[in-house]
């Protein structure tokens, strides 16, 4: 079975001085899940390729590309906003893991 994660971004804004996120860039990587004997599973992690495209391009790329470390997917995301406005984006990367019974 495989599947896709989330396993980097990065994006372009526009507006004055660039502040306006205008695009998001998602890049997953392919996840390959096999039986390593009963009742264990091993994960192994592929290459990452942009996949997710939201909003049009911009002027400039808003930060440089943001990726999880070779093996980790995206668990989670930070934002930090300053009234209405999202003002940084971050990932919290971590191992992928399958729990089943």
């Amino acid at each position: 079975m495989c599947a896709t994660a989330l396993a980097g971004f990065s994006g372009r804004s526009v507006g004055i001085g660039q502040d306006r996120i205008s695009q998001f860039v998602g890049r997953c990587a392919t996840v390959a899940i096999a039986s390593a004997g009963p009742k264990e599973l091993k994960l192994s992690m592929g290459t990452s390729a942009e996949r997710i495209v939201v909003g049009p391009e911009g002027v400039d790329a808003f930060l440089a590309a943001a990726d999880c470390p070779a093996g980790a997917v995206a668990i989670g995301m930070r934002l930090r906003k300053s009234g209405d406005e999202v003002v940084a984006i971050g990932l919290v990367c971590g191992e992928p893991w399958v729990w089943y019974e």
